[in-house]
């Protein structure tokens, strides 16, 4: 998608992952905060922190 832009193939993913995460963060926050459960986003905040921590052990190896 922004390939045009951003020749770095690795930098490239994590930009568009980056942007569509921070889309769909933000739709699923006004749900949750509408809903009134807002300990559902503790819980996806430590899942994206374990996804992370994963993520950049895959990658380091």
């Amino acid at each position: 998608m922004l390939e045009f832009l951003i020749p770095n193939n690795m930098v490239c993913h994590a930009t568009e992952a980056m942007l569509f995460a921070s889309i769909g963060c933000a739709v699923l926050a006004v749900l949750i905060t509408q809903m009134k459960i807002s300990s559902i986003g503790f819980t996806m905040a430590h899942g994206a922190f374990a996804g992370a921590a994963v993520e950049c052990s895959s990658v380091l190896r």
